[in-house]
């Protein structure tokens, strides 16, 4: 079972990172500086102002203080086009990158624990909370994960009684007929040279297709 846990207090040394792709005043911004800034912050930037979507990126150490997942922040026109309500997030969207994401920093790092900080520009609505829960249920039944924790940081006002509202409320839409095994997705790596994408040395790009208008909330 994946467990979840709240607040950056036991996360190990070195553990992934997964954040939105922004470098101001958020998660990413806090963890860059000089030379990996340097490196770093023009790709994360190309994937945040880009129109086409939806991108993840994986960034190995070094160049990145810490091995990184991105994915495309929700304040860019990629997802602004297509969902702008402020009060729930596009759920196919961050089911699609936090499901793409985690599976290849399994693939590539096989690391237990994983910090996950808001993948929003704004914390944790509790849509996403929701999401995020169905992924990880999903991503636990595959034998061959080495993933088992998963921390939540950066949490705004996401405490445990949220996290169990959350769960309550994926196991009714489960009892009403929602999937509980994981969507089809379509991952394809993407070749950063032929988009002009500002990469490091040592970074993965995928891009998942997702459908032109949301068709969850």
């Amino acid at each position: 079972m994946i467990e979840i846990r709240l607040g950056a207090d036991d996360v190990p040394a070195g553990a992934p990172l997964v954040c939105a792709s922004e470098v101001g005043y958020s998660p990413l911004g806090a963890l860059l500086a000089g030379d990996a800034r340097a490196k770093i912050a023009p790709f994360a930037d190309w994937i945040r102002y880009s129109s086409s979507g939806a991108y993840v990126a994986l960034i190995d150490s070094p160049p990145a203080p810490r091995p990184l997942g991105l994915i495309q922040t929700d304040r860019g026109p990629f997802y602004r086009q297509r969902h702008s309500r402020r009060d729930v997030v596009w759920r196919d969207f961050y089911y699609a990158t936090v499901y793409a994401v985690l599976s290849a920093m399994d693939d590539r790092w096989s690391a237990s624990d994983v910090e996950l900080a808001h993948p929003t520009g704004y914390g944790w609505p509790q849509d996403l909370v929701i999401v995020v829960q169905e992924v990880l249920r999903h991503l636990d039944v595959k034998s061959t994960m080495s993933l088992r924790r998963v921390h939540f940081t950066c949490l705004h006002d996401l405490d445990q009684a949220r996290l169990d509202a959350a769960a309550r409320v994926l196991d009714a839409e489960w009892d009403e007929g929602r999937p509980a095994e994981s969507r089809p997705l379509a991952v394809v790596p993407v070749d950063v040279s032929a988009v002009n994408a500002p990469a490091p040395l040592g970074s993965l790009m995928l891009h998942i297709v997702l459908p032109d208008a949301p068709t969850d909330s």
